[in-house]
């Protein structure tokens, strides 16, 4: 008879779907107070707030190129064939602090970003010209508008420029800046603590004797939560004894959004993780529906801190 075809237990209980465990821990784990950065600080959070644009973006009519700042209808006979030349005025450099003027049939030199000057409607790139500075020879027409920037085309004032759960990523906050916010209000990075439990554990750098293993999960555990953006870091090694379980947990309850345990978590483990969170807590131990990672511990301890209780194997806890 083929053993792995045997019918389940009849009272053996019934396996609890990942997706179920997951909308548990959901339902029960808040957020964590907003705080408020400066910019780079915030930077991989997430914003905790709407943030309005108090100004347009841009914030004033302005060159897209190294040019010739003209007006279109000036240019609508020009070609490659047929160029025009045009007196050339004046500079319009970028930065400039007032905004320059110019008459019909007549161009002025631009650099990219600078303002567009009043009378002009359009920028003729520096390659389809001569690049005159007294006289410029346009050969192709430009459209009203052409290389040009408008005045609030990227975002008008009080516009919404993030809404509240956008990540910081550089974008971000350059948009940021851009429209003049140097602090913005963030949920910050969950301190996240991570225990391995076992009194066969020894610590890198040491020589395993026989029967000893060497703590892996707890640089493993770690890492993977700071990739998920968390603050995360390693407490060590505790090993089976339950009043030094309790002693660290207790000890870093306050340092803690969230507790990670590993080992312990098993039908067949030593019950020490099992008594000492009964002591600060409530923690369901359940048994999910996948392989590898079936056995997991989801509760609460202290002032309601969420702790996870993982598999002791390295695979499992991933």
């Amino acid at each position: 008879m083929d053993e792995s075809r045997e019918a389940p237990v009849a009272d053996e209980p019934r396996l609890r779907t990942v997706d179920e465990q997951l909308a548990i821990v959901l339902d029960g784990i808040g957020t964590i107070d907003p705080i408020e950065l400066t910019l780079m600080d915030a930077q991989g959070l997430l914003l905790a707030e709407n943030v309005l644009t108090d100004v347009p973006l841009p914030g004033f009519d302005s060159s897209a190129a190294n040019g010739y700042a003209v007006r279109a209808v000036d240019t609508r006979e020009a070609g490659s064939d047929n160029p025009i030349v045009l007196p050339v005025v004046g500079d319009v450099p970028a930065g400039a602090s007032s905004r320059s003027g110019m008459g019909p049939g007549l161009a002025m030199r631009i650099m990219t970003g600078a303002p567009i000057p009043a009378g002009a409607d359009a920028v003729i790139p520096l390659a389809d010209t001569d690049r005159g500075m007294a006289r410029v020879t346009v050969r192709r027409s430009v459209r009203s508008g052409e290389c040009v920037r408008r005045l609030g085309e990227d975002l008008a004032a009080g516009a919404t420029a993030l809404r509240s759960g956008a990540a910081l990523g550089p974008q971000q906050l350059a948009l940021l800046s851009a429209i003049g916010r140097d602090r913005v209000t963030v949920r910050p990075r969950p301190r996240i603590l991570v225990i391995s439990t076992g009194g066969e554990l020894i610590d890198v750098g040491h020589r395993p004797a026989f029967g000893e293993v060497t703590d892996s999960n707890s640089y493993l555990l770690t890492a993977a939560a700071r990739d998920a953006g968390a603050d995360a870091r390693r407490v060590g090694i505790v090993p089976d004894d339950h009043s030094k379980l309790l002693d660290v947990l207790e000890t870093q309850l306050l340092r803690a959004d969230v507790i990670v345990t590993s080992g312990g978590a098993g039908i067949g483990a030593f019950d020490v993780v099992r008594q000492a969170l009964g002591e600060l807590g409530t923690v369901e131990f359940t048994q999910l529906a996948m392989q590898p990672g079936r056995p997991l511990g989801f509760g609460y301890v202290g002032e309601h801190v969420p702790i996870f209780c993982l598999p002791g194997d390295p695979v499992s806890s991933l």
